[in-house]
This record gives C-alpha cells, sequence and structure tokens, in this order.
C-alpha cells in the first residue's frame, strides 16, 4: 500500500543529499521543482555510478590539453618541413 512520502524512510533521511531508494538502497539525490504547482522532482544515482560518471569527466577533460598539445606539435611538424 502507498504512503505518503512523510512517512517513509526517503523523508525522515537526515541528509537530504543522500538518501535511500524504495529498495532501501543509498543513492544520492538532488531535486528540483517542476512547474507552476510547485512539484518536487528527486533524481538518484547509486554513488559507485555518480562517483564513476565524474572520474570519467574528469578524465576527458584532462585528456584534452595533452590530446591539443599532442595535435599542434603534429602541425608544427608538418609546417616546418616545407
Amino acid at each position: 500500500m502507498a504512503k505518503p512520502i512523510g512517512e517513509t524512510p526517503f523523508a525522515r533521511a537526515g541528509n537530504a543529499s543522500t538518501r535511500p531508494d524504495v529498495g532501501g538502497a543509498t543513492r544520492l539525490y538532488s531535486s528540483g521543482t517542476v512547474g507552476d504547482q510547485g512539484w518536487k522532482l528527486f533524481v538518484g544515482a547509486s554513488e559507485s555510478e555518480a562517483l564513476h560518471s565524474s572520474e570519467r569527466l574528469f578524465r576527458r577533460e584532462l585528456e584534452k590539453p595533452f590530446t591539443e598539445a599532442a595535435l599542434l606539435q603534429k602541425i608544427r611538424a608538418v609546417l616546418d618541413r616545407g
């Protein structure tokens, strides 16, 4: 039977960003207000998924300058030959 959200472990969690999901697993949450009715939307991800995504983004951002430097070196080598 469905319960009002205020009666669930999700609503009673002391930390607003780390809460149990409906299965009891701890997830990281963020929320936002939707529309003019003031509905609140919660979006959650497991901590391992969130950390893996941030690690992947960090690596991608870290690779950019090295890739650009390597490309510039190749262009310079081609221009220096000519």
